[in-house]
């Protein structure tokens, strides 16, 4: 058994809540530089400043919220070498992953809504989570490949596109609930909340699929990354 969660109630573990919480800083952080993006091009039309919006923002919550997840088990541990290669490998595959993600999920958000003449909260609400499912399953691959284990690739796709739609899905009633903080009150609330949801949903899964025994879980994807060091314990 290479796993040794400290339980504390309804069966999750603290791991679980550190990397939740883990997942708020990265998105708090990744909204600071965003919202001075968002700020920047507010106003402005050209295809620049609309280039700059659609992949910046996206970009740096995924290469934030990819960097402190990835090297969040590291800091835990005690593993300065894991905590910085899992950084590392975490924000370079965020940062694209958000990139290529933030480009899917304003297409959709706006296919979905352009038959639309005047679309409600619920198909807001519907859009807003198709995008970022989208998102959160691109992370989810990012932190999967940082693992580097095919068990936990799967994993990370899986639950980052569950932790994705569940902010996509609260993020349009929460930003009403905080719109007398501004718009930008209502967007930090929004983007901590995916963090959250993300670090929360690969985390568990990851650990679910670890005490099922899955002999995916043991099987390395490259060698070009460092080893899992679950490896180390690789069952005959």
């Amino acid at each position: 058994m290479v796993y040794n969660y400290t339980w504390r109630f309804y069966h999750i573990s603290n791991e679980v809540m550190r990397f939740s919480f883990t997942g708020m800083l990265g998105a708090f952080a990744g909204f600071l530089i965003a919202e001075m993006i968002i700020r920047y091009t507010a106003g402005k039309t050209g295809m620049s400043a609309q280039l700059l919006n659609l992949f910046g923002v996206f970009g740096i919550m995924g290469a934030l919220i990819g960097a402190f997840l990835g090297g969040a088990q590291g800091y835990y541990t005690k593993n300065r070498f894991r905590m910085i290669s899992g950084s590392k490998t975490g924000g370079i595959f965020g940062l694209f992953g958000g990139m290529i993600s933030g480009l899917i999920a304003n297409f959709l958000y706006g296919f979905i809504l352009s038959n639309m003449q005047s679309p409600g909260l619920f198909q807001q609400m519907a859009a807003r989570t198709a995008g970022w499912a989208v998102f959160g399953m691109l992370l989810g691959a990012a932190y999967g490949i940082k693992e580097n284990t095919v068990g936990d690739l799967k994993t990370g796709l899986m639950s980052g596109f569950i932790g994705g739609a569940i902010a996509g899905l609260l993020f349009d009633p929460i930003s009403m609930i905080m719109s007398a903080g501004g718009g930008a009150f209502s967007r930090a609330a929004g983007f901590v909340i995916l963090g959250a949801a993300l670090g929360f949903s690969i985390k568990f899964f990851q650990e679910k699929a670890e005490e099922s025994g899955s002999s995916e879980m043991f099987q390395r994807l490259t060698y070009r990354l460092p080893e899992n060091v679950r490896l180390d314990y690789k069952q005959p």
